[in-house]
C-alpha cells in the first residue's frame, strides 16, 4: 500500500509539473490557447484514466503487490519519460509553427495594409476632383446670383432715391408753407400777448399798490397784537408757576395724587370708549364695600347677553419714583438700586392688592389692569422683569401706562366692532336679499328704459329722413321771375 501511495504522490507530481510547464508555455505563447486547452484537456483525461485504472486494478495490485510493484514502476517511468518526451517534441513542433504563422500573418497583413492605403490613395483623390469640380460651379452660381441681386438692389436704389427725392421736395414744400403760417400766427399773438400784458402790467400794479398797503396795515397790526399776546404770556407764565406749585403739593397728597390718576384713567376711557362700554366704581365683590374705579364691560361666555367685567385701577407710587429720579440725577448707583427695589415692592403691594380686591370670577376676568399714570413710572416698571413675570403670573395684574393702555382699550373697541358686525350679519344679509330684489326690478325698468328709447331713435331717424327729403323738394322750386323782383310795399 505504501508503493501504491509513493507511486500516486509521483504520478500527482508529475502532473501538477506537467501543469505548470503547460500554464507556463501559454505565458510565453499567448496566441496558444487552443493547443495548451487541448494539452490540459489530454491531461485530464489521463488522470481520469489514471484513476479509474487505480480503482479497477486495486484490488488486483493488493494481491499482487509484492511481484509487479517493480514492473509498474519501471513501466510508470517509462510512461513518464515517453509522455514527456512527446510534450516536449509536441510543444517545440507547435512552437515553430506558431512562429511561422505569425510571420505569415504579419507579412498578409502588411500587403493588405499595402494595398487599403494604395485604395484610400485613389477614394481620396477622386473625391478631391470632385470636390474642386462642384467648388467651382458653385463659385460660378454665387457670382451669377451675387452679380443679378447686384443689379435689383442698383436697380431699387435708384427708384428710392428718385422717391426719397420727390417726398423731400414734398416736405420742404409743406414745411415752408407751415412756416409761413406759424410766422403770422406767431406774429399776431405776440401783437395780442403785447396788449394783455400791458392791460395785466397796469392792473397788477394797482392792486400791488393796494395790497401792499393793505399787507403794511395788517402787519402793523398783527404786531401789536403779537406784543399783547407776548404781554399775557408773561402773566400766563407766573400763573404757571403757581400752578406748578399747586401741582407739586397735589402730588405730595397721597389722596390728591390718586384722584389725579383716576382723573387721567376715565380721560382715556372718555376718549377711546363709549359711556355704555365701561362702568366707574364698580363692586365686583358681593358684601363688599370696595369699588373698583373703572371696568370694561365685556360680552359674557354664556351669550346670552350677559356681562362681565375688566377691572382697571391706577395706582401712582410717587415717592418711591422721585426718590429713584432723584438718585439717578445724583449718580449713586448704590442709592438707585435701593430706591428701585423700594420702587418694586410698592409695585408688588400694589398688584396684590387689585388682585385681592377686584378680581372675582366669573363676574370679573380672571385678570385685571394695573394703571401707571405717566409714561416714566412705566418705563421703570418694564425695567423690573421679576416684577413684570410675578404680576402677571401671580396676581394675574396686567401693568399699562397711557400708550398701552390706549392700544389695549383700542382693542377692545375693535373687538366691539366685530361682534357688533356678527350680530347685524343677519339684517345685512336680508338687506343684500333686497337690494337684490330691487336691482332685478331696476335692470327690467332698464331694459324697457332701453326699447323705448331705441324705438324712439328709430322714430327720430324716420322723421330726419323725412325732413330731408321735404328740403330736397323744396329746393328744386323755384320763385318766378316776378317773385323775384317784387317790392314789398312801402309803409308810411
Amino acid at each position: 500500500m505504501e508503493i501504491v501511495a509513493v507511486t500516486l504522490s509521483v504520478i500527482s507530481i508529475v502532473l501538477l509539473v506537467m501543469v505548470l510547464l503547460l500554464l507556463r508555455r501559454q505565458k510565453d505563447f499567448g496566441g496558444k490557447d487552443d493547443e495548451v486547452a487541448a494539452l490540459r484537456q489530454a491531461v485530464d483525461t489521463l488522470g481520469r484514466e489514471l484513476k479509474l485504472n487505480q480503482d479497477q486494478n486495486a484490488a488486483s495490485l493488493r494481491e499482487h503487490l509484492s511481484a509487479e510493484s517493480r514492473a509498474n514502476r519501471e513501466e510508470m517511468v517509462k510512461h513518464l519519460q515517453s509522455a514527456n518526451q512527446t510534450i516536449h517534441s509536441q510543444m517545440s513542433e507547435q512552437s515553430l509553427n506558431q512562429l511561422k504563422q505569425l510571420g505569415e500573418l504579419t507579412h498578409n497583413n502588411e500587403e493588405s495594409l499595402e494595398r487599403l492605403r494604395a485604395t484610400m490613395d485613389q477614394k481620396m483623390e477622386t473625391i478631391r476632383s470632385g470636390n474642386e469640380l462642384k467648388l467651382e460651379q458653385m463659385r460660378k452660381t454665387v457670382e451669377e446670383k451675387l452679380t443679378e441681386s447686384v443689379d435689383r438692389i442698383g436697380q431699387q436704389s435708384a427708384a428710392q432715391n428718385q422717391q426719397l427725392s420727390d417726398l423731400s421736395r414734398s416736405n420742404e414744400e409743406s414745411l415752408e408753407r407751415l412756416r409761413n403760417t406759424m410766422d403770422s400766427k406767431l406774429n399776431l399773438m405776440r401783437e395780442n400777448n403785447e396788449t394783455k400784458l400791458e392791460q395785466m402790467r397796469k392792473t397788477v400794479g394797482e392792486k400791488l399798490e393796494t395790497t401792499l398797503n393793505q399787507r403794511i396795515n395788517e402787519s402793523f397790526h398783527l404786531v401789536n397784537e403779537r406784543l399783547e399776546q407776548v404781554h399775557k404770556g408773561l402773566g400766563e407764565m407766573q400763573s404757571l408757576s403757581t400752578n406748578l406749585t399747586d401741582i407739586k403739593k397735589i402730588f405730595t397728597n397721597v389722596k390728591s395724587r390718586g384722584v389725579w390718576g383716576e382723573v387721567q384713567l376715565a380721560h382715556i376711557l372718555e376718549e377711546i370708549l363709549t359711556p355704555e362700554q365701561y362702568e366707574a366704581n364698580v363692586a365686583t365683590k358681593k358684601r363688599s364695600a370696595e369699588r373698583v374705579e373703572f371696568a370694561v364691560r365685556l360680552p359674557g361666555r354664556d351669550g346670552n347677553g350677559g356681562v362681565i367685567y375688566l377691572p382697571i385701577d391706577s395706582k401712582f407710587p410717587v415717592e418711591d419714583y422721585q426718590r429713584l429720579l432723584d438718585a439717578e440725577e445724583s449718580g449713586d448707583t448704590i442709592a438707585v438700586d435701593t430706591c428701585r427695589k423700594a420702587l418694586e415692592k410698592a409695585l408688588k403691594t400694589a398688584a396684590k392688592t387689585i388682585h385681592d380686591k377686584y378680581i372675582n370670577p366669573p363676574v370679573t376676568l380672571e385678570y385685571a389692569v394695573m394703571f401707571l399714570p405717566t409714561e416714566g413710572l412705566y418705563a421703570e416698571a418694564l425695567r423690573l422683569p421679576a416684577f413684570m413675570e410675578e404680576a402677571q403670573e401671580k396676581y394675574q395684574i396686567m401693568v399699562a401706562g397711557p400708550t398701552s393702555l390706549a392700544a389695549l382699550l383700542n382693542s377692545i373697541k375693535l373687538g366691539f366692532r366685530t361682534l357688533a358686525i356678527q350680530e347685524k350679519s343677519g339684517e345685512i344679509r336680508q338687506l343684500l336679499g333686497t337690494v337684490k330684489t330691487e336691482m332685478g326690478k331696476f335692470e327690467n325698468a332698464l331694459e324697457t328704459a332701453q326699447r323705448k328709447i331705441s324705438e324712439a331713435d328709430t322714430a327720430l331717424g324716420k322723421a330726419s329722413d323725412r325732413s330731408r327729403i321735404l328740403n330736397n323738394k323744396l329746393k328744386k322750386v323755384e320763385l318766378s321771375t316776378g317773385q323775384t323782383s317784387a317790392e314789398l310795399p312801402e309803409t308810411e
